[in-house]
């Protein structure tokens, strides 16, 4: 949902500031920017609004997100015809949806009026399912939602420790631990078929963040891109999505405490992914966000503020800002998400600090 705009907004740290506070190698690629002429972008704003936060499209188009309407955050459905449908489990003081399925079932988070936070799935005839990931822990945080109903996410147990965990379409819950020994999960980001991709800190005296492919027999395999940093504590490599070719997109700090995305493939062969005109100082860098079945990335470009980028599977690379986004420091264009069509979502903050959602076709 809103968690990559809290994240980069704020000090670019690691953890999504809700929980815990979120160049040196042009590629050997073609890389331009294009003209707003060469695509079509649309801006999406949930009627009546204060500020509009998309987290995720499908396959169909849909989107889902969350709105401010001054007094509290809700959820939205934008559908393919442009029309919404505003939404909150029952008991919502704030809800923040973060993932859509191919069938339209979303999963995301809500604060109820004792302040609990607890994960909800909502069905596409618009039944609310709740639960809690650890049954009676400080919160569950849902990140995804597969086509089989699998829900991954992170959760705080009664005692402050964090789990990864899967709830299956059947309700069952797995919590887990990667190993080495992690001290704490940054989140299961994405699942599919078992597999769960996520980030942890691990029990090094500088608390090292790695990423992680955990598969549905629980074997890990440690995700560490060459390069990345361990000098200052919580910093490292981060892992965000798998797509059906096997190709993990995150992004890591280098000694420098510059930004880097990168691709890893199936065979575990690692590609730096820096898009040029991006910022040196500290925090600032590339940062992949996405990628799709076709392979196609897209992420931001960070500096004083923000572009995004789509890159393609044979590494051409386009930066574009939203038409409306700001220049102004921590203004600008951070690209989202990208389905299979190669639509991509995303959202920018105008010269007012005002967040919008749009959508490149």
């Amino acid at each position: 949902m809103y968690q990559f705009a809290l994240r980069l907004c704020s000090s670019l740290k690691r953890k999504r500031i809700t929980r815990s506070s979120l160049l040196l190698l042009y590629l050997a690629t073609s890389c331009f920017t294009a003209s707003l002429a060469a695509q079509q972008i649309i801006t999406i704003d949930y009627p009546g609004a204060v500020s509009t936060s998309p987290g995720a499209i499908n396959n169909a188009g849909k989107v889902t997100g969350a709105y401010f309407d001054g007094t509290a955050y809700h959820g939205f459905l934008r559908n393919g015809d442009g029309t919404f449908v505003s939404f909150d489990p029952p008991g919502s003081t704030s809800t923040g949806p973060d993932s859509i399925n191919s069938v339209g079932e979303i999963t995301g988070l809500f604060q109820d009026a004792s302040g609990h936070t607890l994960g909800f799935i909502r069905a596409i005839g618009g039944r609310f399912t709740i639960f809690d990931a650890t049954d009676g822990g400080l919160y569950s945080y849902p990140l995804c939602i597969s086509d089989l109903g699998e829900v991954s996410g992170d959760t705080t147990d009664s005692g402050g420790r964090s789990h990864g965990f899967i709830r299956e379409g059947d309700g069952t819950i797995t919590l887990f631990d990667p190993p080495n020994p992690s001290i704490f999960s940054d989140g299961a980001y994405y699942v599919n078929n078992g597999s769960v991709v996520g980030t942890y800190f691990d029990g090094s005296i500088t608390a090292d963040e790695h990423g992680y492919i955990r598969d549905a027999e629980g074997r890990y395999t440690i995700i560490d891109a060459p390069g990345a940093t361990s000098r200052n504590s919580g910093l490292g490599t981060e892992a965000w999505k798998m797509n059906s070719s096997g190709t993990v997109i995150g992004d890591y700090w280098d000694y420098n405490l510059h930004r880097h995305g990168f691709t890893r493939d199936a065979q575990g062969n690692y590609t730096k992914i820096d898009v040029p005109g991006a910022g040196k100082g500290f925090g600032q860098g590339t940062i992949t966000l996405d990628i799709n079945d076709s392979g196609e990335v897209v992420g931001a470009v960070i500096g004083t503020n923000y572009k995004a980028f789509w890159k393609n599977a044979s590494g051409g690379i386009v930066r574009f800002s939203a038409p409306g986004a700001g220049s102004s420091k921590n203004q600008g264009t951070i690209a989202v998400k990208v389905n299979n069509n190669g639509t991509v979502l995303g959202y920018y903050i105008d010269s007012n600090n005002v967040q919008h959602g749009f959508l490149r076709f």
